[in-house]
């Protein structure tokens, strides 16, 4: 379609028509090579991310995170130690200190 419209627009261009169409063709390859990559990204995220589909590892993913969550928020809120840090799975030590300001009345 591409190098057709190209042949209809610079066919009173007789002279650089031939180097017109090569350009297009050019474009239209490094197109194709880029939507190629873009694709197989596409797919290899999919590939990564299928597991969140299933409900088995929804559910004990969303009980873990829960879990930590509250425990979290009790060591924030509750926890009379002058602790720091708090061991935050899949962050390493998350500072906590400066949270304490921000307790809840």
């Amino acid at each position: 379609m591409f190098i057709s419209i190209i042949t209809k627009y610079s066919i009173t261009f007789s002279e650089i028509q031939g180097s017109i169409k090569e350009a297009g063709e050019k474009i239209i390859i490094k197109m194709k090579e880029q939507f190629v990559e873009q694709v197989i990204k596409i797919l290899e995220m999919e590939k990564l991310s299928d597991y969140t589909c299933n409900s088995e590892y929804m559910k004990k993913d969303w009980s873990l995170k829960k879990a930590t969550q509250e425990s979290f928020i009790h060591v924030v809120l509750h926890v009379t130690e002058n602790l720091e840090y708090f061991q935050l799975d899949g962050f390493r030590n998350v500072q906590i200190s400066h949270l304490r300001k921000y307790q809840a009345p």
